[in-house]
């Protein structure tokens, strides 16, 4: 990721660096690659049907017939498929915390997490998620207990 884009009432779509200012590799699973892809295709297709009056600005996702995508539109299209996912996600940044969450409960590590989130060190990560880390131990040791005790039963 290269740069972050925001949207004000009053300035509108407004291009600034990253929080970090560094560029980062973002690991995409294969599903969100697809999507990419497909993605591409369409804007190909309109290209080719568009020619010259194409507005290419260079971004992942284009309006149709290029251009930039209104960010609320963005918003709204996520809110609407999050709705019909049952998630009660009411923006990008609540999605980024399901997925730390996801990812911790089902057992990747804490260091892994950090990375995908792009935190600088995992203290960062267990700072912000460490209740989610301490459920996780828990549900680990009632794992064990549950073996444990299957094994006395026996």
């Amino acid at each position: 990721m290269r740069i972050s884009l925001s949207e004000t009432r009053a300035s509108g779509v407004v291009e600034k660096g990253t929080k970090t200012g560094r560029t980062r590799v973002i690991p995409l699973s294969a599903g969100a690659l697809a999507a990419l892809r497909n993605e591409r295709v369409r804007q190909a297709q309109e290209r080719l049907i568009a020619g010259g009056l194409y507005a290419d600005n260079g971004r992942v996702f284009q309006a149709s017939g290029g251009g930039n995508v209104g960010l609320m539109a963005i918003t709204d299209g996520f809110r609407k498929i999050a709705r019909r996912a049952g998630l009660s996600l009411t923006s990008f940044h609540a999605l980024r915390h399901t997925a730390a969450t996801w990812m911790l409960v089902g057992g990747v590590d804490i260091r892994t997490t950090a990375s995908v989130l792009g935190h600088s060190t995992a203290a960062t990560t267990l700072g912000v998620y460490a209740h989610v880390v301490v459920s996780a131990q828990e549900s680990a040791v009632d794992a064990i207990d549950r073996r444990l005790r299957a094994a006395v039963a026996q």
